[in-house]
Parts: C-alpha cells; sequence; structure tokens
C-alpha cells in the first residue's frame, strides 16, 4: 500500500461511544462546495449515458449476450463501458472463481450457447494483483474459454468514474495553522543550515544532518 503524508489525530478529551467526529476543511473550502451545488448541473442525455448508470442497466438486464470484439465494431458499447472477468487464469480452461482481486479487463473475442446458457472465450488483460506478483505476461494467443456469463461483468474503464467527470468538485483541504511542524515550513533555510554545519565538520554537524533526513535518508 502506498500513502502519502499522513497525519495523528490526536482527541484532547475522551470520545464518546457513538459520538461523531468531523473535520473542518476550512472557509475556503466550503465556500467553493456551497458554489459547486449552486451552480452544478447535468443534461438528461449526459446523466442517461453516465457509465456507472449504463453498466448497472447492463448487469442487471442479463437477457441478451455479451458483444465479442468484432460485434462491437459494428455496435460499440457506450463510451467508457467495458467488460471484466472473473477468473484467476489469464490463459486455458476457466475455473471457478470469487476472489475480486481476480476480476480484470477482458475482451470477448467468441461465445457458443448449450442449451439456455452462453460460454465465453475471453482475452484477459492483467490486474494490479497480475502486476505485483509478477504474472502478468500474457502472450497474444492467450485467452479462457468456457468462461459462463455470471463470471464477466460490465465495469466502468478507467478515469471514467464519477470524480474524473469535467464538472466533479475538487477543492484542496484547508490546514489550520499550527498543524504543520517549524521544520516543515522553512526547508529552503533549514538545508542552508546543513550545508554550513557539514563545511564546519565534527559531530555537531553530523548530529543536525541525522535530524534533517526523512526515513529513507534524503536530505530535507
Amino acid at each position: 500500500v502506498q500513502t502519502g503524508l499522513i497525519l495523528e489525530v490526536v482527541a484532547l478529551r475522551d470520545i464518546e461511544l457513538g459520538e461523531e467526529i468531523t473535520i473542518d476543511y476550512g472557509k475556503e473550502w466550503t465556500h467553493a462546495w456551497k458554489k459547486h451545488v449552486d451552480t452544478w448541473g447535468i443534461e438528461d442525455d449526459a446523466f442517461k449515458l453516465n457509465p456507472a448508470r449504463v453498466v448497472k442497466e447492463l448487469n442487471d438486464d442479463g437477457s441478451k449476450p455479451i458483444l465479442t470484439l468484432d460485434e462491437q465494431r459494428e455496435k460499440p458499447y457506450p463510451k467508457c463501458v467495458r467488460t471484466a472477468c472473473l477468473s484467476k487464469h489469464l490463459n486455458g480452461e476457466y475455473e471457478d472463481e470469487t476472489s475480486s482481486r481476480n476480476l480484470r479487463f477482458c475482451h470477448v473475442v467468441d461465445r457458443v450457447r448449450r442449451g439456455d446458457d452462453y460460454w465465453y472465450k475471453a482475452k484477459m488483460e492483467p490486474n494490479e494483483f497480475d502486476l505485483r506478483t509478477n504474472k502478468a505476461k500474457i502472450d497474444k494467443e492467450d485467452t479462457v474459454t468456457n468462461i459462463p456469463y455470471s463470471a464477466i461483468k460490465f465495469v466502468t474503464d478507467k478515469y471514467c468514474s464519477d470524480m474524473h467527470v469535467p464538472n466533479a468538485f475538487r477543492h484542496e483541504i484547508g490546514v489550520p495553522e499550527g498543524i504543520y511542524p517549524d521544520l516543515w515550513l522553512d526547508l529552503k533555510a533549514e538545508r542552508k543550515e546543513v550545508s554550513t554545519e557539514s563545511r564546519e565538520g565534527g559531530a555537531e554537524a553530523d548530529r543536525v544532518t541525522r535530524k534533517l533526513v526523512d526515513a529513507e535518508g534524503n536530505i530535507l
């Protein structure tokens, strides 16, 4: 898990059971949010074509077969809508799978009908779990076969969620005065101090330098 800046929150009094804890984002954030609420709007067509809405409708329907890549050239799914397969394998015969970590983008390349059900053949894309575990190598011809309809979901593509629409609300969160240590607020002066003390040499210079490095040993 990668994290950025982390602040510890310390309570100055006991917190009662069930008591709600809130955070003040500052006056500028509040003003910007109120302005956004007053001016925000969306056209009916944009609402109907919202990827999250389209994905839900496609998944809830379930009455139509999933289109193959060739069929999508003639009748493509709406923008930002993709198929994802719940498959532990990147190649070979499908095996039942329930772990969400094995949900990955996939391209349906073929389907066959057996009785009342369709079974699919799809080319997988490596997901983040594959990349972290070095299982991301997929040959051009690799596919997974005999995938049931229940193992294929419609999902939104990357960078297509509501938070990525052009008029989504974005504003920095304000931080009250006094939260950041003084050492963080004048890095230019501190670098100069490190340079000066280092030239002078001696144990005191080493002590100052050690104080002004981060957890990875980089000088602040």
